[in-house]
């Protein structure tokens, strides 16, 4: 019996209703920190320029006779010709903090110079059902930007690849993998089926951006009904749009990525292939032009717990490999923060993070991690997939799945680019 995946008309309003408190709160949570950093940084300067007028008016202080502390008449006192250059800087106002939640997590601090504004035409409008139509062409009947071969990205094990041990890699599945060399350095259930949850969406964005241009970025689209209600029914996690919300296509792709959001993947599927279902179908495509097609296959493109939604460590390790030689696909997976377009409904855009890489980067991994999505379904448990590039240039990439909490996973990624892929025999365990 097929799933209905959308909510009735009131429960929709109500669950809107929520997720709009939600992102109100994270925004007053966000303003309140603004203001408390950059009053903090007003009371420094304010406390600078006192003390600065305090050692001006010192030294300005004429010199006393010392032999009996009064100035003789005539005396001409030598003004000092001191000048006081002061430089005050700031940082990003952001509180680097994290909050207390899985992977794909809705909200980062905003860094508002990088809001990208939209330009005024409008792409692939919804229809009055709320999906899109009325006779638009799609970018997925547009020629394919580049395709795959099979056997274009392979990777291999042999007899020389270690075992992830569970004293040092707690993670019930892993995959350490040399993208130079192709090879597998270690494993653990590598090439087990496995449920990929949200790292689904690194086939998603790959999806598309094999039909999106460069110029269709700046697309604007409007979110439709079912991408809101899907992400709604689904408890998936969410950038934060609103149904009827105006955004760029380019917003879609951050929106998939950084926050992990379920309305951001389906519209960008409806955007491209029309349907939901046409797009999954495209998809499943990509895995047998990839050669992975026996061992991984898609029935939803947000990473929706399905028996027939499935992957292996060995596979994603694939996908990701993909996914990062398209430019703008590394740049969106290698972000830490980004900021929405401004809309009618978010006047200042929406705030996006990478929580996985922020949380990553002071951890010593040998090198500095490039791109990462995570996941988290219960049957899944908290998985992820990274990529590293040392300071000699080499180039790894890290699946894992089924850790316990999403910093587990974390540590695991760390304790593996360490242990197996710089060979860190002696590297401290979390």
């Amino acid at each position: 019996m097929t799933q209905n995946n959308f909510y009735s008309e009131e429960e929709y309003r109500i669950k809107c209703e929520i997720r709009r408190a939600r992102v109100e709160a994270e925004k007053k949570r966000q303003l309140r920190n603004r203001k408390l950093f950059f009053g903090g940084l007003i009371l420094l300067a304010l406390l600078a320029v006192i003390i600065t007028g305090i050692v001006l008016v010192v030294k300005h202080i004429p010199k006393k006779n010392v032999s009996n502390n009064v100035i003789p008449i005539g005396t001409v006192l030598e003004e000092e010709n001191d000048s006081l250059a002061t430089d005050i800087s700031s940082e990003d106002p952001s509180d680097g903090g994290f909050d207390n939640a899985e992977s794909g997590d809705i909200y980062g601090n905003p860094d508002k110079d990088s809001a990208l504004i939209a330009p005024d035409t409008v792409y692939n409008e919804t229809n009055e059902n709320g999906a899109l139509g009325g006779g638009v062409s799609y970018p997925s009947s547009l020629p394919k930007r580049y395709d795959f071969k099979s056997g274009d990205i392979v990777f291999t094990s042999d007899g020389n690849t270690a075992y992830m041990g569970s004293d040092e890699f707690y993670s019930t599945y892993g995959l350490m993998v040399d993208v130079d060399t192709g090879k597998v350095l270690a494993q653990k259930s590598g090439f087990e089926k496995m449920f990929p949850a949200s790292m689904t969406k690194v086939m998603t964005v790959l999806t598309a951006r094999q039909f999106i241009t460069d110029e269709m970025l700046d697309e604007k689209v409007t979110l439709s009904y079912n991408a809101i209600s899907y992400d709604l029914k689904n408890g998936c996690s969410s950038a934060g749009f609103e149904e009827g919300e105006v955004v760029t296509v380019r917003d879609l792709f951050y929106g998939t990525i950084l926050p992990s959001g379920g309305e951001s993947a389906y519209m960008l599927a409806e955007y491209t292939a029309g349907t939901h279902e046409d797009f999954v179908k495209l998809m499943n495509d990509n895995c047998a032009a990839l050669g992975i097609a026996e061992t991984t296959h898609f029935a939803n493109c947000v990473g929706v717990y399905d028996d027939n939604n499935y992957s292996t460590c060995n596979d994603i390790a694939v996908i990701l490999a993909a996914a990062m030689k398209d430019d703008f696909l590394s740049e969106v997976l290698g972000t830490r923060k980004y900021s929405t377009s401004i809309s009618d409904f978010h006047s200042e855009g929406i705030p996006l993070s990478n929580w996985f890489l922020r949380r990553i980067e002071d951890k010593d991994t040998g090198g500095y991690v490039c791109g990462a999505k995570t996941g988290f379904v219960n049957e899944s448990g908290c998985c992820g997939v990274s990529m590293m590039k040392t300071d000699s240039g080499k180039t790894y990439i890290c699946v894992s799945g089924n850790a316990w909490s999403s910093w587990r996973c974390i540590y695991d990624h760390v304790a593996a680019y360490n242990i197996y892929a710089l060979g860190n025999t002696g590297y401290h365990k979390n």
